[in-house]
């Protein structure tokens, strides 16, 4: 993975970002989410930056693990690549929950 390459990746990572940030507008539990069909919307796009956000970082682990390594831990990464795994092959299982904004009340 080249510097252009790193640079993309890094750059599209933080506009995902700040697009879920947006997009959690007007959710404040992750109950939200199911209310109706325009949130269940957000809980499917703000899924799929999730997904595509731990890919990412995978690959990028992967390829220049010094890259991240710089700003967490390997544990922190592992973290967010694991989460990419439920998302990619569990979602049919994702209780909405595990987006909540309030983490102490949902039972992870």
């Amino acid at each position: 993975m080249g510097k252009i390459d790193i640079n993309f990746t890094i750059d599209f990572i933080l506009k995902s970002i700040d697009l879920i940030e947006k997009r959690f507008s007007g959710i404040d539990s992750g109950e939200d989410f199911l209310k109706n069909d325009k949130n269940l919307e957000k809980f499917d796009s703000i899924s799929m930056r999730l997904q595509t956000i731990g890919e990412n970082i995978k690959n990028l682990y992967k390829n220049n693990p010094e890259v991240l390594e710089n700003f967490a831990t390997k544990d922190y990464w592992s973290s967010i690549m694991k989460m990419r795994e439920i998302i990619s092959h569990h979602y049919i299982n994702i209780d909405a929950c595990i987006f909540r904004l309030d983490r102490a009340r949902c039972p992870l």
